[in-house]
């Protein structure tokens, strides 16, 4: 098998990849540069043969898609999912709803009992939702680089999507056991 190095600087790392080549044993048919100027060289005994542009022409390689073109493609191959659409914004909506309820109760409620059964301000029932949200946020994410990587079966990131959405049942029967 012969390969061949991205980048020929003499002193660069093209001479340090050579050198762990050689040591293998691996043969390098040469280097590929995107500077016109050095093609035609020769570095230690291997000749420039052009850009890089000349992996497809070597035999070796065929032109691929790109696996990932950012954040957005990512999350758009996340979002064609239709039950994973669902579980994700029926997750935040909960939240969300979670959020409108704290509100409601802090109006109505100047004081409420928290779990260490003494009395505050109702405006402590906001941390409630806040915590809805930072836990969605975190499966939203957490779910998408397990849906991608397909690390875990379908099922399970769908479980992990829906959490959030129970999580906000129980916050808010605790919100409302805490204001009555």
């Amino acid at each position: 098998m012969s390969v061949v190095i991205l980048g020929a600087r003499a002193n660069g790392h093209a001479s340090v990849v050579l050198d762990i080549l050689d040591a293998q044993g691996i043969e390098v048919a040469g280097f590929l540069d995107d500077d016109p100027a050095k093609w035609g060289q020769v570095i230690r005994r291997r000749p420039v043969i052009g850009g890089v542009e000349r992996l497809t022409e070597l035999g070796s390689l065929e032109s691929f898609a790109p696996l990932s073109e950012g954040f957005a493609t990512l999350w758009n191959s996340v979002w064609r999912d239709l039950t994973a659409r669902r579980l994700i914004l029926g997750s935040l909506a909960a939240n969300v709803v979670l959020l409108v309820l704290a509100l409601v109760l802090a109006s109505l409620q100047p004081n409420v009992i928290w779990a260490t059964l003494e009395t505050v301000p109702s405006q402590r029932l906001l941390l409630l939702p806040l915590l809805g949200l930072l836990a969605w946020l975190m499966d939203a994410c957490a779910g998408a680089v397990f849906y991608l990587q397909e690390a875990l079966e379908k099922p399970m990131v769908y479980l992990l999507w829906g959490m959030p959405s129970f999580l906000a049942l129980l916050l808010a029967a605790a919100m409302l056991i805490m204001a009555f």
